[in-house]
């Protein structure tokens, strides 16, 4: 009875043995056919070279192998590519051999870093069970080929000239623009506040004097009307009484000669000289206009250059209150 149990035992130990064998059989010869997530995903970014020169552009070159029911993802343009610049991407298609895809992509980028080493802590990612994994690359260093022994702003422009180097503007600090409006707005109204009196009193000088230039031009054409004194003295009691009662209430060429001489008084800015100068023209004119007396040819001459610099006086001292 023993020896038959003994039996029995070793019987059931083989058939464990083999059934055990059987099973890692069958898992060696399906392993090719396991489900993909049990597969890898490699990655690989090259730039073909170990140095740059700044400015220039440097192909990187993204490989992703992966079985083809899982997704990958290249990085877009908005990445991080610091302290490289992005330029452009090519992008090639996937090519398929025995369940393992294969994608590749070519970045084209440029560095303007001045260190001696640089490195693109660049990513891409693939999607497995909806989680999306990063695919880290192994880290690529470059050594620049050219140093600029005493940097400065002039210097790094004359190498991006020298090397045929796009050339961007750096945008203008926001604040500097609303500093130099608020500037701006502060000088003009200083400027407004302080050159206002001066600039009106100049607009005021410059408008008596163009008055002053009319005037004078219809003297000078008076003087060809001399032959025909009755027109003459008209036009000029006119002109010497349009200037002077510019500013009064009654026109002076209205009155008489009797009714001028207290109007005439009553003015400010006429001295007493002018006062009779200009109540003596009017006397002469009377004479020529209404009696029919005419005045000889240097009486004519002297009350035409009298009533000329008074007129001219008159405008001098309106300049001089300004």
């Amino acid at each position: 009875m023993i020896k038959t149990d003994f039996l029995y035992s070793n019987a059931s130990i083989s058939v464990r043995k083999k059934r055990l064998a059987g099973r890692w059989i069958l898992l060696f010869l399906f392993f090719p056919f396991l489900p993909v997530e049990a597969q890898s995903v490699t990655a690989e970014a090259n730039f073909g070279k170990d140095t740059f020169s700044l400015g220039l552009m440097m192909p990187l070159t993204i490989t992703i192998r992966h079985t083809d029911t899982i997704p990958v993802v290249f990085p877009d343009e908005s990445g991080n590519f610091s302290p490289f610049v992005f330029v452009k991407k090519t992008f090639f298609p996937t090519v398929t051999h025995k369940n393992i895809s294969e994608d590749k992509a070519i970045y084209y980028l440029q560095c303007f870093d001045l260190q001696h080493k640089v490195t693109l802590p660049l990513k891409c990612h693939y999607v497995q069970k909806g989680d999306t994994i990063p695919l880290n690359f192994e880290s690529n260093t470059l050594t620049l080929n050219e140093r600029i022994a005493a940097f400065d702003s002039v210097s790094l422009l004359k190498y991006k000239i020298q090397k045929g180097i796009i050339i961007m503007n750096d945008p203008i600090n926001p604040y500097i623009l609303i500093g130099a409006f608020i500037l701006a707005v502060f000088l003009f109204v200083m400027m407004f506040l302080f050159l206002r009196k001066p600039v009106t009193n100049y607009l005021k000088r410059q408008f008596i004097r163009r008055e002053w230039y009319n005037i004078r031009r219809q003297l000078q054409r008076l003087q060809g009307q001399t032959q025909n004194q009755p027109v003459y003295f008209d036009e000029l009691n006119k002109i010497w009484k349009e200037v002077v009662g510019k500013d009064q209430p009654v026109s002076l060429r209205s009155l008489t000669t009797s009714e001028l001489l207290p109007v005439l008084q009553g003015i400010s800015d006429l001295s007493s000289e002018q006062i009779e100068t200009l109540y003596n023209t009017s006397q002469m004119a009377d004479k020529v206009i209404y009696a029919g007396i005419p005045l000889k040819k240097n009486e004519l001459s002297v009350v035409s250059e009298t009533i000329k610099q008074l007129l001219e006086n008159l405008y001098m001292n309106k300049i001089k209150k300004i």
